[in-house]
């Protein structure tokens, strides 16, 4: 089982997973229309790192091969 995901970096807020069914949504902001999208808040990210972690290849376009993210550790436990 994944307990949690977390980076070395304070701006990554670490994530933690209770034993069960785990979901992962994207917070609606208060002043958000029926138009705002969720998009970019992080979710698919939050996959492409466990799957990393799990040891799998990033693709070319993998977010978490990005430059800003080039100098960042990320771990499961």
């Amino acid at each position: 089982m994944i307990h949690s995901v977390s980076a070395d970096h304070a701006s990554f807020l670490r994530l933690d997973l209770e034993p069960g069914f785990n979901l992962v949504l994207a917070d609606r902001d208060p002043s958000a229309s029926e138009k705002d999208s969720r998009n970019g808040v992080g979710k698919t990210t939050l996959v492409e790192i466990i799957q990393f972690c799990l040891g799998s290849t990033p693709d070319r376009k993998s977010t978490i091969l990005a430059d800003p993210l080039s100098d960042w550790s990320f771990s499961l436990d």
